[in-house]
């Protein structure tokens, strides 16, 4: 399997970088932010000349551009560049414009118009981005965040997302990366465990608050890779430091 190399670190504990052909589900609870580590790995692929889109569902788009400079990733310069577009699921629920002409919505938007409509908004944004060597670099989605969606578009319609950015990779023989971030307490056990099995590699991020002493800890579990020479494994979060 091929690999995009992230950091020394998470490299290791994955077992040699993130699969560049296969689902990256990173999982947390609500208050560990593991959404952080998401958007970071997402930023170390992207300054890799692959091609991207982000899926924005959970708040507005401005909203989320500010949560990612927050984990010191500016998405909007790939976005000047041609390099990035923007699903935002969020304008196209809620009647929204789009922010620029970067940002793709979908109308009519609802559960039973997506399927058919994200097959034409993807078809427009292949047509636009400017990416090199696509056949060689892939691409990569990252979605932000899959608890969201399920809620706003329902159980049927996650499952056909994560198994649709596995198809795609079939259908146009290019490398397609999913990086799913989901907050395992806002979904059922169920919908976990399916996404569980279908992801490449599974990172979940923990926290404990320890009361008697003051502290407030996290904790990564590297619980799943397809990669040879992987072992489970749970580290302190400080040693994933990805900048």
């Amino acid at each position: 399997m091929e690999v995009y190399p992230v950091s020394s670190a998470l490299d290791k504990y994955l077992g040699g970088g993130v699969v560049k052909d296969g689902i990256l589900l990173i999982a947390y609870d609500q208050f560990s932010n593991g959404w952080e580590l998401g958007m970071r790995i997402f930023d170390k692929i992207l300054q890799q000349g692959v091609k991207g889109i982000f899926f924005n569902v959970s708040t507005p788009l401005r909203r989320s551009l500010y949560r990612m400079k927050f984990a010191e990733v500016d998405l909007e310069k790939y976005m000047r560049k041609s390099r990035l577009a923007v699903l935002d699921l969020y304008a196209s629920k809620y009647n929204l414009p789009e922010l620029n002409e970067h940002v793709y919505i979908i109308r009519p938007c609802s559960p039973e118009s997506f399927p058919m409509k994200f097959r034409e908004v993807k078809r427009k944004i292949a047509q636009n981005l400017k990416v090199e060597n696509i056949k060689e670099k892939g691409e990569v989605g990252l979605v932000e965040t899959l608890d969201s969606f399920y809620h706003e578009f329902g159980e049927d319609h996650a499952k056909w997302l994560v198994n649709g950015l596995l198809a795609a990779s079939e259908r146009g023989k290019l490398n397609v990366l999913g990086i799913f971030l989901l907050d395992m307490n806002n979904v059922p056990g169920e919908f976990f465990n399916y996404v569980y099995h279908i992801a490449d590699q599974v990172i979940i991020i923990e926290s404990e608050l320890i009361k008697v002493m003051s502290k407030f800890k996290r904790r990564v579990f590297f619980a799943k890779s397809l990669l040879k020479g992987f072992e489970p494994k749970m580290v302190p979060y400080e040693e994933i430091k990805i900048i």
